[in-house]
Parts: C-alpha cells; structure tokens; sequence
C-alpha cells in the first residue's frame, strides 16, 4: 500500500514515490517468475497489482494484456485494453501508443480461434473469494443443491435461491457445489451483484465473458451481435442498437438466453448470480428472461 498516508511532508512524498517504485519493480520480477514457471493465473495477479500501482503505464498495460491472452482469455485482454485506453484519456488526454494499439488489434483478430475446452475452464473468478475451509454442518443444504442439480442434468431446468445472513457460509456451500460439477465436466458460469455497482447487466456479463471469449465463432451471428452491447470486444466498431429500445432489450436478453442455452447444448451449465439483493431492476429482469426461456425450452 502507500507509504505514510497520514503524511504530506516534503520528505513523505519523495520517500513514498522511492517505495512506489521498488514495489512496482518487485511486482514485475515476481510476476516475470511466475510467467517463467508457468503459473499464469499469479503472473497476471502481479500484472494487475503493477497497473493498479501505475494506472497510465503502457507497458503495464501491455504485459496484462499479454499475459490474459496467454492464459487463453482474449476477451479479458481486450477489455483490460479498452480500460487502460479510458484511464489514458481520461488522466492525461492521451490515447495509447501505436505498440500498444497494434497488440489489441493482434488480440482482437485471434479472439474467434478458440483453442480451450470450456469444460475445462478454472471456476469463475466471481466465486474466487470462497474461502477453501472444510465445509461442515451443510449436509442438508448441500444435498438440496444436489438434487436440484440433478433434476437440471437430466433436462429440467432448476432454480434454486440460497439465503442466509452475511458470513453464514453461502459462497462456501455454492463453491462445494461447482467444484463437484466442475469435476464432471459441467460449465460454471458465474458473476456477482455489487452494492455499489453503476453498471446494469453486470453479473451477467461477467459469467458469460470467460465463456464467449472461447466461443465466439460458434454462436450465431445475430447472437454475436447483440453480446457486443454486454461485451465491446466482440465487436468493437458496432454502432447503437436499432429499433425501438424495449426491442433492443429484448434481443439484448434473447441472446443472453441463446448464449447459456448454446453452452447447454454440450454440457450441462451451472449458473450462480451472486448478492441477487444488490442487483438492478434490470439486471433481474434479463435473469428473470433467461430462466424462462431456458425452462420452456
């Protein structure tokens, strides 16, 4: 973290730039031996961590998005860019470098070469803050979510709310439940509502962005389309939604439904929406679309 924040010396500010630095330069050769060693997910913790300390860094920047495209996430990739190139902007009135311009454009034509299986896919970062504690005393609950899973395995579609206070273990039966489905071979998909979220759609976008970004190529065009609106990187140049906007939303939400729909197709899909409480009105009705399309069909 920052040096001294309760200080605003003279002699505060250049020792905290001096600390800064030393972080910055510790953030890149940890995360230059872990790319060495292979462990992907931790060279791009430590990517994340060097942007975070230095937001208008293009070369920061860049080794992101290097390293999300390496662990086969493209579309992460290119939204990192698309955050990077608003900060840039919006700090220093500046737009990225050619070097930096030419690797996204590299990233956005590979982005429909999918070279993953999706079943193969680690659990969603949504449910990373799970905690890896024995679970004990959820049998019950545990065995509910079992069935359920069962019934929906089987072809009937199932919801299933799980309620509880703050802190009484929620995520932690959920993550019990997509490790075993996981195990199987079944697609987590996967996002959280936030309290202060100022973005509609949100947790959906995020459980369906790891999905689309090895799918692309085989979801219909029309699906492909409409996704954009949720996820730029699809198709970065598309232009506004035409037709009336309750027409929009509503191919705005068939296609979300296609897209879970299309990973159904090959393996069964487990869906977890986190903290539903927090989310926007809207965000509940594209869920509420989903799962009846989903349940009729």
């Amino acid at each position: 973290d920052e040096l001294l924040v309760d200080l605003d010396d003279d002699w505060v500010l250049e020792a905290r730039q001096a600390h800064r630095e030393r972080v910055g330069e510790l953030l890149v050769a940890l995360g230059e031996t872990a790319e060495a060693a292979g462990d992907l997910e931790a060279a791009v913790t430590y990517a994340r961590r060097r942007l975070e300390l230095d937001p208008v860094s293009e070369d920061a920047a860049r080794v992101l998005m290097r390293r999300l495209a390496e662990s086969g996430d493209r579309a992460a990739a290119v939204a990192a860019y698309e955050a990077f190139r608003g900060v840039l902007q919006r700090e220093l009135g500046l737009a990225p470098s050619g070097k930096t311009r030419a690797l996204v454009e590299q990233l956005r034509a590979e982005r429909r070469a999918p070279d993953v299986d999706v079943r193969k896919l680690p659990l969603p970062h949504a449910l990373a803050h799970g905690t890896q504690t024995p679970l004990v005393g959820r049998g019950g609950a545990l065995g509910a979510l079992r069935a359920a899973w069962r019934r929906a395995g089987a072809g009937s579609a199932a919801v299933v709310t799980v309620e509880g206070e703050a802190g009484s273990g929620k995520t932690r039966l959920i993550l019990e439940l997509a490790e075993e489905v996981r195990a199987a071979d079944a697609i987590v998909l996967a996002g959280r509502c936030t309290e202060d979220s100022v973005v509609a759609f949100a947790p959906l976008t995020e459980a369906l962005r790891p999905y689309v970004a090895r799918s692309a190529t085989a979801l219909p065009d029309w699906v492909a389309r409409e996704l954009s609106r949720l996820l730029p990187e699809l198709e970065p140049d598309a232009g506004p939604a035409e037709g009336e906007p309750q027409d929009a939303r509503h191919r705005l939400f068939d296609a979300v439904a296609a897209t879970i729909g299309h990973a159904a197709s090959g393996a069964p899909v487990l869906l977890i929406v986190e903290d539903l409480h927090w989310g926007y009105r809207a965000t509940l009705g594209m869920l509420a679309h989903v799962i009846r399309t989903l349940a009729w069909a």
